[in-house]
Parts: C-alpha cells; sequence; structure tokens
C-alpha cells in the first residue's frame, strides 16, 4: 500500500517530497491510514481535526483521539470547533454541506498557519463512486460524472486508487486504531443510502462493478475535459465582460446547438438551473426587460444580449460631506465650490453638473436610483418619473441599473452622467457654486 502510494503521488504530480502537508483527520479508518501513510512516507505533515459538535461526547471523544495519536507520531496538531447546525439553520443549508463549507474554510486558515504547501484529505475510490452515483440521482450534469480529482487546487486525494476493503485490510494488518463514526451508519443521508442500499444492489448485478464503474469514471472524466474544452471555445466567442457585468450575444446563442446546453454552461456558476435556462432561452424572440433571478445574480434580456450581474439587496448610500473634495467609490467625482463669476460659462457635458450651492444642504447623498424615483429634468417644469425619464433616453437595462442619483435629503439634485434638476440650475442669482464632476465615465 505504501509503495502504491507513492507511486500514485508521482504519477499524479500531487506533491513534491518537499512538500508541508496538512492532513485532515477526523479519526475513522480513512483518515487514520491516511496520516500513517504519509508519514510513513517521509513527508513533513501536521493534522487538522473539525469538531463539528454533531454528535454529542463521541465527538469529543474523536477530537482527545486524533489529537493522542498526532502526538504519538510527533506532528503539529491543529483543532477547531464549530456549532454546525447553528450555521447550517443561518445559512439555509443542510448540515453535510455546512460542515463541509466550514471544514475546507478552516483547512485553507490552518495550511496557511502550519507553512504547509497542500492539504491531504482521505477520499478513496468507493467514495469517488459514491460521488458520481449521487451527482446522477443529483442530476448535476456531465462534470458530476468526472468524479473526484486527485488534486484540486492546494487539495490532494492520494488514497483515490484504493478502495474501502484496501483500506479496511492494510489497518487490520499494521493494526491503525480508529474511532467508528455512527453517523456513518444512518439511512438518513443520501450518500449512506448509495453506500448501504444501492451498490450492493448493483454488485449483485455486476459482482465486478467497483472495477467497472471506476473505468466509467475515467472514460467519463475525459469526455468532460473534451466537453468542457468545446464549451470555454464558445464562451470565448459568445461572452464579453464589461464594468463588472457578464454580457452574451444573443443571435450568437441562438446559432448554437443545443442552445439549452451551451447556455446552461455559461450561466450555472451564477446559480441559475436548468427550468430557468428553458425559459431564457423561450425569451429571447420577446421584448426586452424581462428577469431571470438566481439567489447571487440577476440575468435580464436586453435587445441584443443577456446581462448578468450581482444582486444587490441592499440600497447602497454614500454620504457627501461639505469638505469632501474627490471619492474613489462607488464612482470616481470630483466635488468643486467656487464663487460665481460674471464670465463662467456652463460645460455642455452630461458628466459635469454646475450646482447653486446655497440651494443644497450637506451632507448629500450618493446612492442608487430606486422604483418611485422621480425629477424635474433641466429644462423641464414638470416631475417626471425615472423610469420614464430612462425610457425617453433610451437607455439599456444594464445602464439603468447602473444609475447613480445625487440627492439632498429626498430631492434628486442630479442623476449622475445624465441630467440636472431644474430647480438646483444655476440662475442670474446664483453666488455660489458646486461643481459635481463625474470622472472616466465610459
Amino acid at each position: 500500500m505504501l509503495a502504491r502510494l507513492k507511486q500514485y503521488i508521482t504519477a499524479n504530480g500531487l506533491c513534491k517530497p518537499s512538500d508541508k502537508i496538512l492532513v485532515a483527520v477526523s479519526g475513522g479508518i480513512d483518515s487514520m491510514v491516511l496520516m500513517h501513510l504519509m508519514h510513513n512516507a517521509g513527508y513533513e505533515i501536521a493534522v487538522a481535526h473539525c469538531n463539528f459538535q454533531l454528535r454529542a461526547s463521541e465527538s469529543d471523544d474523536d477530537e482527545l483521539f486524533v489529537q493522542d495519536q498526532a502526538k504519538k507520531i510527533a506532528v503539529p496538531f491543529y483543532k477547531q470547533r464549530f456549532n454546525t447546525a447553528e450555521y447550517a439553520e443561518n445559512n439555509g443549508l443542510s448540515v453535510q454541506m455546512a460542515a463541509r463549507e466550514l471544514r475546507y474554510d478552516w483547512f485553507e486558515e490552518v495550511r496557511i498557519l502550519a507553512g504547509c504547501e497542500i492539504i491531504a484529505i482521505a477520499h478513496h475510490n468507493d467514495d469517488t463512486i459514491e460521488t458520481v452515483l449521487l451527482n446522477i440521482v443529483r442530476g448535476t450534469g456531465i462534470r458530476g460524472l468526472a468524479g473526484m480529482k486527485p488534486r484540486t487546487h492546494r487539495i490532494i486525494r492520494p488514497l483515490l486508487f484504493a478502495n474501502r476493503n484496501e483500506i479496511e485490510q492494510y489497518a487490520l494488518l499494521n493494526e491503525i486504531p480508529c474511532r467508528n463514526d455512527s453517523s456513518n451508519d444512518s439511512l438518513k443521508y443520501k450518500r449512506n443510502k448509495i453506500r448501504h442500499k444501492v451498490i450492493p444492489l448493483l454488485c449483485e448485478l455486476n459482482p465486478d462493478f467497483s472495477a467497472t464503474f471506476s473505468e466509467n469514471i475515467a472514460h467519463f472524466r475525459d469526455a468532460a475535459q473534451i466537453y468542457l474544452s468545446v464549451v470555454e471555445a464558445k464562451r470565448k466567442e459568445l461572452i464579453s465582460m464589461r464594468n463588472g457585468k457578464i454580457y452574451i450575444s444573443v443571435p450568437a446563442l441562438q446559432t448554437l446547438e443545443p442552445a439549452a446546453t451551451f447556455l446552461y454552461e455559461f450561466i450555472h456558476e451564477y446559480g441559475f438551473t436548468w427550468a430557468q435556462v428553458n425559459a431564457i432561452l423561450a425569451s429571447l424572440n420577446s421584448v426586452s426587460g424581462k428577469r431571470f433571478i438566481s439567489k447571487t445574480h440577476l440575468l435580464v434580456k436586453d435587445r441584443q444580449e443577456l446581462i448578468i450581474y450581482r444582486r444587490n439587496n441592499k440600497i447602497q448610500r454614500y454620504y457627501i460631506e461639505e469638505h469632501t473634495r474627490n471619492i474613489k467609490e462607488p464612482l470616481s467625482i470630483t466635488f468643486k465650490q467656487e464663487q460665481m463669476a460674471n464670465d463662467f460659462k456652463i460645460p455642455q457635458n452630461p458628466d459635469i453638473a454646475c450646482i447653486d450651492r446655497d440651494k443644497i444642504s450637506f451632507p448629500l447623498i450618493l446612492r442608487q436610483w430606486i422604483k418611485g424615483d422621480g425629477f424635474i429634468p433641466l429644462g423641464m417644469t414638470n416631475s417626471k418619473k425615472l423610469s420614464d425619464f430612462f425610457i425617453d433616453e433610451k437607455m439599456s437595462l444594464a445602464d439603468k441599473q447602473d444609475t447613480w442619483i445625487l440627492a439632498d435629503g429626498e430631492k434628486i439634485i442630479w442623476v449622475v452622467g445624465r441630467r440636472l434638476d431644474d430647480r438646483y440650475k444655476i440662475t442670474p442669482s446664483t453666488k455660489n457654486l458646486l461643481i459635481v464632476t463625474l470622472n472616466n465615465h465610459m
């Protein structure tokens, strides 16, 4: 087993002999064997243990056990306790997904703290089979058929060459102690149902199921690589990014076949689902303005483009004090106060607002526009809703989303980069000016 581990690490370029490795150890048989093998292979290791506090005293006993085992082989030990149930509830996650997020975030923190280059996880071949079967049930697409990779960024899986039986035999022969996680036997978890119910049935149908399915996973992985390379090539052709937004060409998308598959690959990373993909495609020939929402992003169907940007559920407000001269966020804006000169000429530039200083009160507010906003556009006498003003200006949906307002309390002074409110314009009686300039506006 030790020789196979070394060969697998070398063949897959998992780490160098000089690398210091953080080994994630739960206390179960898989992680205990991994710790034993990596230590005996001559690597400098440190041990990290997560106590998720989900099994009462069992969790605490696991922590003490792993700490004791790390001490016996004289390697650094790091531990962390998590209120996993609370984290899951607060973030709308299953307990298993919450534990996954917590441990991987913490492993990276410890890796840096411990001066390690790599994090080693004790996933083995049976784990990747279970994962692929779970992904088939969930419907994750071709990526889900590729199984676990030997290395993902700084995380390595040196035991993927071995199955569960081989690991158990190695532990028995080498008298490696371990803890038994009682939750591994609970059928309330989907993975355990796959492990204890589905796989035994598949093995009845094909006694060599494990080897056969592992070969299939390797083929799936190769097919996924080909598939994703085609998707990436089309992504470069159809998609551009401007000002933090993603733009997908509608005419080009409509030429692709199958369009639904390509679109899903383009947008699923932003939280959009297969069901939404079909609805988005159905909207391509409709009028602009159709919106689709994921947990994190908004997709808008504009005239010739699909536009994706991150949702911002809070109205951002920035306060401009009287002494403010420059701001960099959220926009680059310069503020200049001066006395009115007889020969002053108002710049004919929408990015410069010349305001009667004596008609405003600081602090001013710079904020995003909201539904219901209205102002009196320069040169007019009646109020107009911003939404109607945008239509008059023939603004794209993306430009509307990007619109900021400079306000005095509830009153709009300037639709930034667009139009001044008539109430704040310079008149023959103006004595003091506030000149506001939007810089680098494209």
